[in-house]
């Protein structure tokens, strides 16, 4: 991946790291402020993300991503053929100011310095897959440093790292709030889709969203899932001519792109397209192997199965040493996606790997949001249909819910609710009693300190556009986009996410729950868009879960010595961020619960934040 680093301030300020080791420019501000000047590292790489850096009509732009429209932009703005990408977005910056970026479509992260007027804009992609990061001048230094490689950035800052308890202790919870302070202390992100501004003369940054998508719903619309399908194929046309290779799990999203890349490209038995596929088979929780041969069936594919039974979090501590100033790693998948995306390279040399990732976003709408969705609108046949799809329990309880949020009584009512509450969860009786997916139980929260957010899902009368678009700007999501940019970064991997592309978010944003989830099963518009495409045994199939298993073999088995070691001397306890032996004794009721557990998995999200958390920090002391 491209990477930059950005210094504007003070000329001692700014010279006073010798971190520049590859750098495009050094470069004056306007005669206003001559003291002032903005100092640039760039360092190119082909893939994941390119990049670029240059100075043209008093304007100097740093950016990396994929630009997937610019030679559409490139024509709108009546350039030469030949125009450079840096030519279009100088231009494009001139003719239509910030709202430019918001014309532009795919990831782009950017930094704009305007030369005469000294004003300096950093805006984030869309989404979030590109990180940007900054942290600014302190004291009398009146200035700013920014980066898409927040390690590159903790390097300038220079001093040994202090970590932000506050951050850590909302990331220990789950926390989906939507600040700006990183896990370092003096670091803060750039929200996805924000642009964060610092003028001359102004104390601290301005900061507004230049992404503010249309959330009005479409209403009922029957060619939403030809819309769905064009909008997939719009992407693809976007996409640069390379061979291609699908990541396909067991379920619907990957072996959709795989059904439609299969097609578009013209694949057939003869010449089938590539297909990876991790699979467990030593461990049948797990293994998707039956679901994704019967797939491989029905299509021109060819799967290239990548076991991962003997490779399991924890396994090598010296991984998680890496990247240190992005925080800890938020799930443990990236240990055997590792291996998975090597083999990849390894495999089939430098390719666009395609994922199905950023489906279970885009098309999904949370179960009690659609109920009070259909309750609202007095839809009560398809209320009907979900009591009996979700159970007469689990639905009597949200409807209760809702009309207490309604009244603002809920909270007071809570205690009295709690038996009903249990009686609605149903499913296997730990369900009812989880302490390990309770992190308040052992993460400390100091007195005065605001506990962490959970943003509700299902806020009375709330437009679910928006409540989704607000997600994309929580911590919550900033520490997915965080996972996936550590595992293409690693191995230089092409990463194409269709699902994950700003114009189908844009249509995304306007279907409504209904329609999203109609008849009380989630991805019914992406079902009927794969009918005829897929077989219909895969296309009305239920999710067959994650890797959980991998997951409790790590932590309940093969790594629960270390585990044990690690939180007998914990560097968390020892800030007071937890109270390493009531998470000794969850862990050890956890690890009591898994014995013998068929179905479902007792989720264990939470204990492995805590663990990653504690292996984080105590890489992070040594550095």
């Amino acid at each position: 991946m491209a990477d930059f680093l950005v210094v504007f301030g003070e000329r001692s300020w700014v010279g006073q790291r010798g971190l520049f080791k590859r750098f495009a420019a050094s470069v004056m501000v306007s005669n206003r402020t001559p003291h002032h000047v903005l100092h640039v590292g760039f360092r190119p790489a082909p893939r994941p993300y390119p990049g670029e850096f240059g100075c043209l009509d008093n304007l100097a732009v740093a950016w990396v991503g994929h630009w997937r429209n610019r030679a559409q932009m490139r024509r709108d703005l009546g350039l030469a053929i030949e125009a450079s990408s840096l030519e279009t977005m100088v231009a494009a910056f001139r003719n239509y100011g910030e709202s430019a970026f918001s014309r532009m479509r795919g990831i782009v992260t950017a930094v704009v310095w305007d030369m005469e007027s000294g004003v300096l804009n950093a805006f984030r992609d869309k989404i979030g897959l590109a990180p940007l990061v900054y942290a600014p001048g302190r004291g009398a230094h009146q200035g700013v440093a920014l980066s898409t490689d927040p390690e590159w950035l903790g390097a300038w800052m220079g001093e040994r790292p202090e970590v932000n308890a506050s951050r850590l202790r909302a990331f220990l919870s789950g926390s989906t709030d939507q600040g700006y302070d990183d896990f370092i202390v003096g670091m803060e992100r750039v929200l996805p889709g924000e642009r964060v501004r610092w003028q001359p003369g102004s104390v601290g940054p301005k900061r507004r969203f230049y992404w503010q998508p249309d959330t009005t719903p479409l209403g009922p619309a029957d060619d939403l899932p030809q819309r769905l399908v064009d909008g997939l194929r719009d992407f693809y046309d976007t996409l640069e001519a390379r061979p291609r290779v699908v990541a396909m799990s067991g379920g619907l999203d990957s072996p959709a792109l795989a059904a439609l890349e299969s097609h578009w490209g013209g694949y057939s038995p003869e010449r089938p397209l590539n297909v990876v596929s991790m699979v467990a088979p030593g461990l049948p929780r797990s293994d998707e192997s039956a679901q994704i041969s019967e797939i491989e069936a029905a299509l021109p594919i060819r799967v290239h199965p990548y076991a991962i039974d003997e490779r399991w979090p924890l396994q090598s501590l010296a991984f998680y040493a890496r990247q240190l100033h992005a925080g800890p790693h938020f799930h443990p998948e990236e240990y055997y996606v590792d291996g998975y995306h090597r083999w990849i390279g390894e495999r089939f040399g430098p390719v666009d790997l395609l994922s199905g990732h950023g489906a279970d976003d885009a098309l999904w709408c949370s179960a009690p949001y659609y109920l009070r969705s259909l309750a609202r609108t007095r839809r009560l046949g398809e209320l009907a249909r979900a009591v009996r799809h979700a159970g007469a329990g689990f639905v009597a309880r949200e409807m209760m819910g809702w009309g207490l949020e309604s009244l603002g009584v809920r909270d007071e009512l809570r205690r009295a609710l709690a038996p009903l509450r249990a009686w609605g969860a149903g499913g296997h009786p730990s369900n009812r009693a989880m302490p390990w997916r309770q992190p308040e139980r052992w993460v400390r929260q100091p007195h005065g300190e605001q506990p962490a957010q959970h943003t509700a899902w299902s806020a009375p009368g709330a437009n679910w556009g928006e409540v989704r678009l607000g997600r994309l700007r929580t911590w919550k999501w900033e520490l997915v986009c965080r996972t996936l940019q550590r595992e293409a970064r690693r191995n230089s991997v092409n990463i194409e996410y269709p699902m994950l592309d700003d114009r189908l978010w844009e249509l995304c944003l306007r279907i409504e729950p209904q329609q999203l989830a109609a008849g009380g099963r989630q991805k019914a518009l992406l079902r009927e868009a794969m009918t005829g495409w897929l077989p219909n045994a895969v296309v009305q199939r239920g999710k067959h879960g994650g890797f959980d298993a991998v997951v409790e073999k790590a932590l309940t088995r093969c790594e629960a010595a270390r585990i044990e070691a690690l939180f007998d001397a914990s560097r968390l306890a020892q800030m007071e961020v937890i109270d390493s032996k009531r998470f000794l004794d969850v862990y050890r009721s956890y690890r009591l619960a898994t014995l013998g557990v068929e179905r479902p998995f007792l989720g264990s999200l939470a204990l492995w934040q805590t663990i990653a958390a504690e292996v984080w920090l105590g890489w992070l002391q040594k550095s």
